[in-house]
Order: C-alpha cells, then sequence, then structure tokens
C-alpha cells in the first residue's frame, strides 16, 4: 500500500478560530478538499486572533486527530515553539511544509531559517495570501520590504515553491522575488456549504448595507464610511460592521467619521461572527459593500454570492465584470463617483429589480 503525502501546514490561526476570517477558511477549505487524499498535521496557535484565553475545551501542545487526515497541534504560549516546532517537524518527517502566510514571525520566518540551517527534507511552499498585492504592501512597508530583500540576499526563493492564487499573485510574486523559479498556480477552495435562501424585502429609499471582514486599513472601511457620510443620498441607508478590531487606532477614526454622519444613514457594529452563522447572518442585508485595497480571493466577497447577496467592492479583487452578470458593482478606489453611483442605484432599487 502506498504511503500518503504528509502535509505540514503552518497557519497563526485555524479552526475552530474565525476572527482572522479569510486565511482560516484557506486553510480549512483547503484540508476539507484534499484529506481524504492527504495526511494534513496543522500545526497552530491554541487561541483566535486577539483572544487572551485559548478555544475551550481543546487539547493545547499534541496531535488532536478532528477528522480522518485531519490531525491539528495547538501550540500554547508556554512551549517553546522553535524547539517545539523542529521536534515536531522531526517526528512526523513531513513531505511538505506548507506556509500559509507571508510575514508571519512565528509561522514564517521562523520554519524558513530553521529550514535554511539545518536543511529540512522536506520541500517548502510559501503562501503569500494575496500580502504581496501592492495595497498590502503600502501598510508597514519597511519591515516588509526588509524581509522581502533578507529573503531574496539569502537566495530562499530559489529553493521554495511559491503557491499564486491567480495571475496577479503570480505577477506579484515574480516582481518582489525575481529569482524565484518554482511557482505553481491554484485558486483557493471555496465553502461547499450552501445555505437556503430567503427572501428581503426591498423597497425604493431603503438599503442595508454589510461590511464584514477584520478591521485593519487593508480593507478600507474608512473609505467606505467617507463615501456614504460625505454625499447626499435620497434615503434611508443602514451599514453594519462585523469583523473583529485588529487596529484600535484606524477603528477609532472611523469611530470618529460615524460620530460625523448625517441622520439618515444609520451605523451598527456587530463585533466578530462566527464563520458556522455567517451565511445565515448575510441574508438580513442587501448588499456587500467592501472596497478593499486588494483581495487575491475575499472569501468575504464569495460568501456573500453564496448567501445570494450582491457586492460593491473596489476592482483589486479577481472578481471581474460584476455589473454584467446582476451580481454588483467592482469599481477603481480613484472613482468615488462610481461609488456614490452605485450606492444610490441599490438605494432606488425596487423589490423586483433587486430579486
Amino acid at each position: 500500500m502506498q504511503t500518503r503525502i504528509k502535509i505540514l501546514l503552518l497557519t497563526d490561526w485555524y479552526y475552530p478560530g474565525f476572527k482572522a476570517g479569510g486565511p482560516i477558511q484557506s486553510c480549512r477549505n483547503l484540508v476539507t478538499a484534499l484529506k481524504d487524499e492527504l495526511d494534513f498535521f496543522v500545526f497552530t496557535s491554541d487561541r483566535d486572533l486577539g483572544e487572551a484565553a485559548p478555544y475551550p475545551n481543546t487539547p493545547t501542545d499534541q496531535w488532536t486527530e478532528i477528522s480522518p487526515g485531519e490531525m491539528v497541534y495547538y501550540i500554547s504560549p508556554g512551549k517553546k515553539f522553535k524547539s517545539t516546532l523542529i521536534e515536531q517537524i522531526n517526528q512526523i518527517k513531513p513531505d511538505f511544509i506548507y506556509l500559509n502566510s507571508m510575514f508571519s514571525f512565528s509561522y514564517t520566518i521562523i520554519p524558513l531559517w530553521i529550514h535554511l540551517r539545518s536543511k529540512i527534507n522536506a520541500r517548502i511552499v510559501l503562501a503569500p495570501r494575496g500580502m504581496l498585492h501592492a495595497g498590502a504592501l503600502q501598510y508597514k512597508p519597511f519591515k516588509k520590504k526588509t524581509f522581502i530583500r533578507i529573503l531574496n540576499i539569502a537566495g530562499i526563493p530559489n529553493y521554495i515553491k511559491f503557491h499564486a492564487t491567480d495571475d496577479q499573485e503570480v505577477r506579484d510574486i515574480k516582481m518582489q522575488f525575481p529569482l524565484s523559479k518554482k511557482i505553481f498556480q491554484a485558486p483557493n477552495f471555496a465553502s461547499a456549504v450552501q445555505p437556503e435562501r430567503k427572501s428581503i424585502s426591498k423597497n425604493p429609499g431603503d438599503l442595508s448595507l454589510v461590511f464584514f471582514s477584520r478591521i485593519s486599513p487593508k480593507k478600507n472601511l474608512l473609505f467606505a464610511l467617507e463615501i456614504l457620510g460625505n454625499h447626499n443620498f435620497p434615503g434611508t441607508i443602514h451599514l453594519t460592521v462585523a469583523g473583529e478590531i485588529e487596529d484600535k487606532t484606524y477603528w477609532q477614526s472611523c469611530l470618529d467619521k460615524v460620530n460625523s454622519f448625517p441622520s439618515n444613514i444609520q451605523f451598527e457594529y456587530a463585533g466578530a461572527i462566527e464563520h458556522e452563522r455567517l451565511l445565515d447572518w448575510l441574508q438580513q442585508f442587501h448588499f456587500l459593500f467592501l472596497p478593499t485595497f486588494g483581495e487575491n480571493f475575499g472569501h468575504a466577497i464569495f460568501e456573500a454570492f453564496i448567501a445570494g447577496k450582491p457586492v460593491i467592492i473596489s476592482d483589486k479583487t479577481p472578481w471581474q465584470d460584476l455589473q454584467s452578470k446582476d451580481l454588483g458593482w467592482e469599481i477603481p478606489l480613484s472613482d468615488e463617483q462610481g461609488f456614490v453611483q452605485a450606492i444610490t442605484e441599490a438605494l432606488e432599487m425596487g423589490q423586483h429589480q433587486y430579486n
């Protein structure tokens, strides 16, 4: 009987976490789709993004079988990360080590250093997850560019594989790592869950928008708030924001803008939404509003689609030509009036046109 390929997947957060958003879903969907053919060993933290306490009722510092083909090691802060990781690599003897981040210190930089120093036999696959996109590199650029330069000087791109999820990410990898020799392209696995569609009332002059994503500058919530607050819309707009607050200073700037909203723009913060109830929760809104600076996939956008919700997004995602498909709008961030026009059209829709 042929031995199954072993994948050691390193990621900052994993199921049952949900506050880190898309990266968790990318990993979970990958494992779910392929665990019947490959053996996955997921090495990850024992708590969700921003949480001081570990996941309840979850064993730590040992391998736990979540399902056949899916083993997870939830490492606690009390364990020495580097030595524990080396110990687990030597124990598992994986065929591949899959790094699910570009700039994570623990789950990318340390493994690459271990590989560089000890010449681990496993082949390394690095998934940038959109973090090499121009929209992502504009935040904390000095640290990111310094790390990229160190990798290039050390020659690491010569002997690892890169996983790109679309044509744009292939171009981003080649631009930042011109000596990279092995880039393979495969799209993200999407969730296979299909919720039961629920009808929602849509009257002209009334619009409910939802923004759900991590609260960080890259997701561009402040721009969305400025669009709503700086223009006169002919009706009532209710915006619900959901997501983990990753950048508190940025969030305060967003709240300052909300405080100046005109009376016809209503705002609510719903916190982070557990993924298990996300699709049902989404069905109470008319449109997703996400003018992101860049996504290599955009799980929030895809989940809006499978919940039956059209979107108003930037053109910095793989989701294009939406208007011709009655899926919404993708608009350049430089075209502020384009966003105003799309929101106005959505606001003025009646039931038949919305359906």
